[in-house]
C-alpha cells in the first residue's frame, strides 16, 4: 500500500510541476510579447508597424498602411491611437540612416494626410537586418519638411528643414523656419538659421512628374532680420591689389553679398580661407561686417585676435573697405574694392 500511495503522490507532484512550468512559460511568453510591443529610443525592429496592435493595409484602395498602436501612442504621448505610415527616405550623406514618417489621425475612418495633420519622423539607423530608433522629429500641423544640403567645415552634410510650402502660384517656394542636423549616429540637433544651405529641394509631398516653372527656398524673414541688407549691396567685390614681383605674395580677396549670405574668400600661395560674415547697414552708404562662421579652408589664428571685418564705404562712385582683420596681413588702413 505504501508503495502504491507513494507512486500516486509522486504522480501528483509531477503534474503540479508540469502545471507550474506551463504557467511560468506562459508568463515569460506574455512578458516577451509585451516587451515586443513596448517602444523606446534604442528599440530595434524590422518595421515600425511591428509595434502596431492592428494593421489595415491598402486602406480604401489608396495604397497606404494604416495602423492602430497603443505603444506608439504612449511613446509619442498623444491621445491618437491611429496612424498612417506614409513615407520612408534614406538620408543623404549619412551612413545607413533613414526615417519613417507617421501621420497622426483621429480614427480608422480618417484618411487625410499631408500638412493638415501632425506628423512624426522616426530617425532610424540600420542595425544588421533591423533598424534602431535613434530620435524623433515632430512636424507641426500646417508645416512641411525636406532634406537640405549644407557644409560643416569642408564636409558635405544633410539635414532636415521644417517650413511652409507655397504652391498657390506658378512660383513655388519653401520658407524654412527650423533647421536640424544629424550626427554620425543619427541624433538630431538644431542648427542656426544662419547655416549656409546650398540645396533644398521641394518637400517629397509636392514632387511630381513635371518641375514647377519656378522654385525657391529661403529663410523665414522674421528670424533673419539681422542679416537683411539693401539690394544695392548685392554683388561680388574684389580687392584691388598691386601686382607683386613674387607670385607667391599675390592673393585673391573677394566678398560675395546676396540676400541669403555674405561670403568672404581669400586664396593665395599655401592659403585659402572661406568664412560666412554678418552684415549690418549703419546707414545707406556704410555696411558693417563681422565674422559669423567658418565655411572652408584654414581657420586663421587671426580670428583669436579680431573678428572685426570692418566697414565698406560707398561715396556714390567708389567702394572702400576698412578691415581690421585684413590689416594683420597687409598693414593697410583701407582697401579699394571693384564690384562686378
Amino acid at each position: 500500500m505504501d508503495i502504491k500511495r507513494n507512486g500516486m503522490l509522486l504522480k501528483k507532484i509531477r503534474q503540479k510541476i508540469k502545471i507550474v512550468i506551463y504557467f511560468i512559460t506562459l508568463f515569460n511568453f506574455i512578458s516577451c510579447q509585451s516587451q515586443k510591443k513596448h517602444i523606446t529610443l534604442g528599440s530595434t525592429y524590422n518595421n515600425i508597424v511591428n509595434f502596431s496592435d492592428v494593421i489595415y493595409n491598402d486602406y480604401s484602395g489608396l495604397g497606404i498602411t494604416q495602423i492602430k498602436s497603443k505603444s506608439i501612442s504612449s511613446f509619442l504621448n498623444t491621445k491618437c491611437k491611429y496612424f498612417i505610415q506614409w513615407n520612408e527616405e534614406n538620408i543623404s550623406n549619412t551612413h545607413n540612416i533613414s526615417f519613417t514618417e507617421l501621420i497622426l489621425i483621429d480614427s480608422k475612418n480618417d484618411i487625410k494626410y499631408g500638412k493638415e495633420k501632425i506628423r512624426y519622423l522616426f530617425i532610424e539607423k540600420e542595425k544588421g537586418k533591423n533598424k534602431e530608433l535613434i530620435d524623433t522629429l515632430k512636424i507641426p500641423k500646417g508645416f512641411d519638411y525636406s532634406q537640405f544640403n549644407y557644409k560643416s567645415g569642408n564636409i558635405n552634410k544633410t539635414g532636415i528643414a521644417i517650413g511652409k510650402y507655397n504652391n498657390s502660384t506658378k512660383k513655388e517656394s519653401f520658407e524654412l523656419c527650423e533647421l536640424y542636423g544629424l550626427n554620425d549616429k543619427g541624433k538630431l540637433s538644431k542648427l542656426p538659421l544662419s547655416t549656409v544651405i546650398y540645396d533644398c529641394p521641394p518637400p517629397t509631398y509636392y514632387l511630381r512628374e513635371y518641375e514647377p516653372e519656378e522654385y525657391s527656398y529661403e529663410i523665414k524673414q522674421k528670424y533673419n532680420k539681422s542679416t537683411i541688407i539693401s539690394k544695392k549691396w548685392y554683388g561680388v567685390y574684389h580687392v584691388i591689389n598691386k601686382e607683386s614681383k613674387d607670385w607667391r605674395e599675390e592673393k585673391s580677396i573677394s566678398l560675395s553679398i546676396s540676400k541669403d549670405s555674405i561670403i568672404y574668400e581669400i586664396a593665395g600661395y599655401q592659403m585659402y580661407e572661406k568664412y560666412l560674415l554678418k552684415g549690418e547697414e549703419i546707414n545707406s552708404n556704410i555696411l558693417s561686417l563681422t565674422y559669423l562662421k567658418y565655411l572652408d579652408g584654414i581657420e586663421s589664428a587671426v580670428l583669436e585676435k579680431t573678428k572685426d571685418f570692418g566697414k565698406i564705404y560707398f561715396d556714390g562712385k567708389k567702394y572702400l573697405w576698412k578691415c581690421p582683420y585684413l590689416d594683420f596681413y597687409y598693414h593697410k588702413k583701407r582697401y579699394r574694392l571693384k564690384k562686378e
